[in-house]
């Protein structure tokens, strides 16, 4: 009875495989896209279980669960940015409704080059650099079209941060380059009047479950982004 059930889970798998393959990509609404949809590192899906529905991401990532919330890992290669996103519901009268957040951080930089004499010891100066960080409000994703691909979620530390925040936080243009191990760090601005860098760590996908239009239950899947090695 087990190697049937087996079988059966192979096959479906492998169904699923052959559908995401065969799935055009859809337009990038949220961030610019001028290259061509990489393929190469996403053979196979993670399967969301959420009971009786489930999301369908194109590339085998690892999750984990703690409580309420699944975990969802990139590793160096294998990213979250174009991957196919599809929806399923197994009861019905059911309907899904995807959000998302980002959490957005800025942090100050370590002021000094990779052996400058002049520089403060790291542990005293950590203790005293400014910090900040939120998560954005919510954004639906429309994965009505049955061929959706996420956009780009997050930013490396190279890219700048939102208008908004320069206006907010009254972030001042620059760009610093500190030479240091694997390429150094670099500045983009000055947040209260000390060179820092902006990030998305991570975000967030909310999932609701509806029945027959009312609201029965809320998932979410937070995405754990990989900067590299």
């Amino acid at each position: 009875m087990e190697e049937n059930d087996d079988r059966a889970s192979q096959a479906r798998q492998k169904q699923i495989e052959t559908e995401l393959e065969k799935q055009l990509p859809a337009p990038d609404t949220l961030y610019s896209f001028a290259g061509q949809a990489d393929l190469e590192d996403s053979l196979g899906s993670t399967y969301i279980d959420l009971g009786a529905v489930a999301l369908i991401l194109q590339g085998e990532f690892p999750i984990t669960r703690k409580g309420d919330t699944l975990y969802l890992e990139e590793s160096p290669g294998l990213y979250t940015y174009q991957k196919l996103l599809k929806t399923e519901v197994l009861l019905p009268g059911l309907e899904l409704k995807v959000y998302f957040s980002r959490h957005e951080r800025i942090d100050q930089v370590y002021p000094w080059a990779l052996g400058d004499p002049q520089a403060e010891e790291f542990a005293s100066w950590r203790e005293r650099a400014q910090h900040w960080q939120a998560w954005t409000e919510y954004v639906y994703l429309p994965l009505e079209s049955g061929n959706y691909r996420l956009p780009m979620l997050n930013q490396g530390h190279n890219q700048e941060a939102r208008a908004e925040l320069y206006k907010s936080l009254s972030l001042r243009d620059t760009f610093i380059d500190y030479p240091g191990e694997m390429g150094g760090y670099q500045a983009e601005f000055l947040f209260i009047g000390q060179p820092a860098a902006f990030y998305v760590p991570e975000a967030v996908l909310k999932v609701e479950v509806y029945d027959e239009e009312v609201l029965k239950r809320e998932y979410y899947i937070q995405i754990n982004f990989s900067y590299g090695c």
